[in-house]
This record gives C-alpha cells, sequence and structure tokens, in this order.
C-alpha cells in the first residue's frame, strides 16, 4: 500500500484510493519561495510522520491534520493532553493528567500492536526535539510506567528501534528533585538488559554498522577512490562511538564493564591507538 504526498505552496493533497481525508484547520502564510515537493510514504503513520517535518520545515504553521485511524489519532491526542501542547499546531493548552484507569486504557491501546508502541515513542521524540524536557511529577510518573512497560515488552521482542527510542527518551524527560535533575533513565536502568554488556555490544554494533551502511548508500553512485572511503568510514566509526558513549555510561554498569565494551568495539572496528586514546577521554574509567 502506497500514497503519494504532494505539499505545494498553498495546499497539502494526499492522492490515494484508501479513505483518507484531509480537513483544514489553518490558512498557510503566503510565501512564494515554498517549493512542490513529492513524498513516497509505505502507510498512513510514514505520512503524518512527512506532514510534521515539512510543516515546521516549510511553513509559519502546520495547515492540515490527515483524518488517519482513530487509535492514532488517539495516540497523538493522549500525548499533546499529557505535555499540555497540541501536536500539529504547537500551541500551548492546559496539560491533562490521566487517572489510573485511563493510562490502563492508553497502556492497552499502545501494546496492542507494536506499530503503536513505536508510533507512541515516534511522537514523544517530537516533543523532544522541540525541547520540552522539563516535565512535572505527575507527567513524569505516567512517562516512567509506560517506558518501563515498553522495557518489559522488550524482553520478548527485539526491536533495535524501540531500544534507542527508550534509551534517548530516557535521558531526555527529567523533574527536579531537591533541586537536581532526575531523568526517567533513574527509573529503567535496572531493567535487566540494560546491565547486560552483550547487549550494550551488540547495540552499539548495530548502531554504528547502520550509519556505515547509510554512507554506503548515500555514496554507492560516487566514484570514491577507496582511501578515501576508508578514511570517511574511520572517521563515521570514531564520531558515532563517540556519540553513543553517553547513552550506555549513563547506566548501572561497572567501570570495568564500559572498559570491556569499548574495547570491545575498538577491537571490531580496528581502531588504531590514536583514535583509541580519544575515545577513552570521553570516560572516567582509566
Amino acid at each position: 500500500m502506497s500514497y503519494l504526498l504532494e505539499i505545494k505552496k498553498y495546499k497539502i493533497q494526499i492522492i490515494d484510493k484508501n479513505e483518507i481525508r484531509l480537513n483544514k484547520l489553518f490558512n498557510f502564510k503566503e510565501n512564494k519561495d515554498i517549493p512542490s515537493i513529492i513524498i513516497n510514504c509505505k502507510d498512513i503513520y510514514n505520512i503524518v510522520e512527512e506532514i510534521y517535518k515539512y510543516n515546521f520545515k516549510l511553513i509559519d504553521k502546520a495547515s492540515y491534520v490527515l483524518d488517519i485511524e482513530k487509535i492514532k489519532i488517539d495516540i497523538i491526542e493522549q500525548i499533546g493532553k499529557l505535555f499540555g501542547y497540541d501536536f500539529f499546531s504547537f500551541t500551548k493548552t492546559k496539560i491533562e493528567i490521566f487517572s489510573e484507569e485511563e493510562l490502563n486504557n492508553f497502556i492497552n491501546i499502545i501494546f496492542s500492536n507494536e506499530e503503536y508502541v513505536i508510533l507512541f515513542l515516534s511522537y514523544l521524540n517530537n516533543y523532544r526535539t522541540k525541547g520540552r524536557f522539563k516535565i512535572i511529577e505527575e507527567q513524569f510518573n505516567i512517562l516512567k510506567v509506560i517506558l518501563s512497560k515498553i522495557c518489559d515488552y522488550l524482553l520478548d521482542n527485539n526491536n533495535s528501534n524501540i531500544y534507542t527510542s527508550v534509551i534517548i527518551l530516557s535521558q531526555t524527560f527529567y523533574m527536579i528533585i531537591n533541586g537536581k535533575n532526575y531523568y526517567l533513565q533513574n527509573e529503567i536502568k535496572n531493567k535487566k538488559f540494560f546491565t547486560q554488556k552483550e547487549f550494550w555490544k551488540n547495540f552499539l554494533v548495530n548502531k554504528i554498522n547502520d550509519e556505515i551502511n547509510i554512507f554506503e548508500q548515500e555514496t554507492s553512485h560516487m566514484n570514491l577512490k577507496e582511501e578515501t572511503k576508508k578514511l570517511k568510514i574511520e572517521e563515521i566509526i570514531l564520531t558515532k562511538l563517540i556519540s553513543l558513549i553517553p547513552s550506555f555510561t549513563g547506566f548501572d554498569l561497572s567501570k570495568e564493564s564500559i572498559n570491556d565494551i569499548l574495547l570491545f568495539l575498538i577491537d571490531k572496528f580496528n581502531i588504531d591507538e590514536e583514535k583509541r586514546k580519544k575515545i577513552f577521554s570521553f570516560v572516567d574509567i582509566e
């Protein structure tokens, strides 16, 4: 199933055969520099993602919202209520804290399909990209419950993208306790897989390989010299590894475990001594 999303100067049009409708909410700010964009989307979820991205990149305000599957709209709206922001326009609204019954119902919806787990994390991430890091205790407690249940879900459902989102979001949102930032990470860092070296080794290798694969795909049409390509991949490995260090050193791993993980990665990717020293300069274990 595929859709064609066309964004022009004054309208967004979805061309399909599957009962997807557009509801006009706002008017565009006239801008003659806005180009036409054609995006191929695999499913409804991707369309919403693309509309969100291009609305904020190219237009003054979000202009339309898709009338998509009710469950997906419910998830979007519930996150908006929790944060006190309308998702599409990002205008401030009243924060609505879930009752225990509402939270349980919301959790049941999220875990009825892995797609909804991913959807929840994706839209939660949009509040991260907008800089909404500090939350009140009531919001914190709700997110704590949901992220903890997602961690439990991952015990039987291996999904590297979900792992990544949980790690990033847990290190993003915090509340203030005794004048200090208290992150969601503190509530999930003792989950079984986060305490295992093998999990982190596999996770980090996969993330670095993902970056290498992206580079190779993006440059496949270029006639790069082997030496140039080799140097660029080495740079990607070093940069990505350094960027990933905070993702696992913030969990309850011993210095010995962190050292073992880093040495494993250094050996795995044939990192030379000079770069090794640079990597260890970012961690306090030697």
